[in-house]
């Protein structure tokens, strides 16, 4: 009994000490791997300083490009690779500075078909204040509102908007009745604004000028032309 005894508590007292040393192993396992694992660099734009200095491509050098007529893309990736400061800024950084780079020398252009809204939006963009500030939801409002469709007779006083409103009358009525546009003057001042509608026979028919005198007129005037024609056909002359 007292050899199994012995026996007993020395293989209990190794299997102690096993499960004692398991541990530390895991933890020297964890360590190791700790300290191998390399750690990220920080990009930020704390050391950056503005002082145009970081460009070596001289202003004279991209007027030349620019005069060559070479493309944009070229410009701008001749800008980014003489750029001592772009390697060492944030993605975000880069992507401004790319973008605003593309929008200087690389300008697009999209061509869209001739419309009341596009013409409209157009014309907002360049000087909103030449239309007041017209925009294409307000022209929509403004024909849906004077129940503008085909088969009316429209008159139409638009001499402070450059006459949107007289081409979109006329291209919502499509050549079906008659649009009649006052003006000031001797002839209208925005006729390349509606020629630049393009359109169709129809609708040029379709489109009246009438000019601010013939409707509404001096008084006095019209009074000795009245007179005049009075007289006239008092002393029997043939008008």
């Amino acid at each position: 009994k007292t050899v199994n005894d012995t026996a007993t508590t020395a293989t209990s007292a190794a299997a102690k000490e096993e499960e004692e040393e398991e541990p530390t192993k895991e933890n020297d396992n964890e360590s190791n791997t700790e300290t191998t694992v390399p750690s990220k660099k920080i990009i930020d734009n704390r050391n950056l300083i503005d002082d145009n200095t970081s460009q070596t491509l001289t202003q004279t050098q991209v007027h030349t490009l620019l005069s060559t007529q070479t493309p944009g893309s070229t410009i701008v990736a001749a800008l980014i690779s003489n750029s001592s400061t772009f390697s060492s800024k944030t993605a975000f950084s880069q992507a401004k500075y790319v973008k605003r780079k593309q929008l200087k020398y690389q300008p697009r252009c999209r061509i869209v078909r001739i419309t009341p809204s596009t013409l409209c939006s157009a014309m907002h963009l360049r000087d909103a204040r030449k239309i007041c500030n017209l925009r294409e939801d307000t022209l929509g409002q403004v024909l849906s509102n004077a129940n503008i469709c085909a088969g009316q007779r429209v008159l139409v006083v638009d001499t402070a908007v450059q006459g949107i409103i007289t081409a979109s009358c006329v291209r919502r009525m499509g050549g079906y009745g008659s649009v009649l546009s006052l003006y000031c003057g001797q002839q209208p001042g925005y006729l390349d604004v509606v020629n630049r509608m393009n359109f169709t026979v129809m609708e040029k028919q379709a489109l009246k000028w009438i000019a601010f005198g013939e409707v509404f007129g001096d008084y006095d005037e019209k009074k000795r032309q009245t007179e005049r024609l009075l007289k006239e056909e008092d002393s029997g002359e043939i008008v």
